[in-house]
C-alpha cells in the first residue's frame, strides 16, 4: 500500500487509470462507483497517514523546546525530496519548502513557545492546511485536474487541520495526576 500522499497521484486518476487491466472489464457500474470510492477513501488515508508522519516529530520538539527558524522548513520538506529522489519526480519538493517557510514565518510571528498551547495548536492546524493546500493545487495546475469531488479534496484539507490540532492537543495535554497504587493493594 502507497501511503505516502506525495509519492501518489491518486486526485487525479480516473477509474480506468486505478484500476488493473482485469477490473477495467467491469461493467456494472454500482461496482465500479463502489471501486472509484476505495480508491479515493484510500487517497484520503493516505494524505492523513503522511499528516501524522510529519507532524508528529515536530509537535514532539515543538513542544520541549522553542523551534529555531527552519525547523518546519527542514521536517517539511526533507523526507519529500527523499520521497521525490525515487520516483527522480522533485516537483512536489517546492511544496515542502514554500508550505515549510510558510509554516516557520507564523512560527517566528506569533512567538510561539512551548507555554502557550493555543499558540502551538494554531500552528499544527495551520501546516497541514499549508501543506495540502498547495499540494491540491500543484495536482490542479500541474495535472489534468483533480478528479475527486471538491468535497473529497476539501475535506481531506480539512481532516489533515483537525488532524493536527488533535495529535498537537494530545501533546500539549497535561499528564495524568500520580494515583497511589498502595490503596488499592
Amino acid at each position: 500500500m502507497n501511503f505516502w500522499a506525495f509519492n501518489s497521484s491518486n486526485p487525479t486518476l480516473k477509474f480506468g487509470e486505478i484500476s488493473n487491466s482485469s477490473l477495467q472489464s467491469i461493467s456494472d457500474p454500482d461496482l465500479q462507483h463502489f471501486l472509484a470510492q476505495q480508491s479515493q477513501i484510500s487517497g484520503i488515508s493516505g494524505i492523513l497517514i503522511t499528516n501524522t508522519i510529519l507532524l508528529l516529530p515536530l509537535i514532539w520538539i515543538a513542544r520541549r523546546w522553542r523551534l529555531p527558524f527552519g525547523s518546519f522548513t527542514i521536517l517539511l520538506s526533507l523526507p519529500i525530496i527523499l520521497m521525490g529522489v525515487l520516483d527522480v519526480d522533485f516537483k512536489m519538493s517546492i511544496i515542502g519548502i514554500v508550505s515549510g517557510l510558510a509554516a516557520d514565518f507564523i512560527y517566528k510571528i506569533w512567538r510561539v513557545t512551548p507555554a502557550i498551547r493555543y499558540k502551538n495548536h494554531a500552528v499544527f492546524t495551520m501546516v497541514p492546511f499549508c501543506l495540502f493546500s498547495l499540494y491540491f493545487l500543484d495536482l490542479q495546475i500541474a495535472t489534468s485536474g483533480i478528479v475527486w469531488i471538491p468535497v473529497f479534496w476539501g475535506g481531506s484539507i480539512v481532516l489533515s487541520m483537525l488532524s493536527g490540532l488533535v495529535l498537537s492537543a494530545f501533546a500539549y495535554s497535561k499528564p495524568p495526576k500520580h494515583v497511589n497504587m498502595s490503596i488499592l493493594n
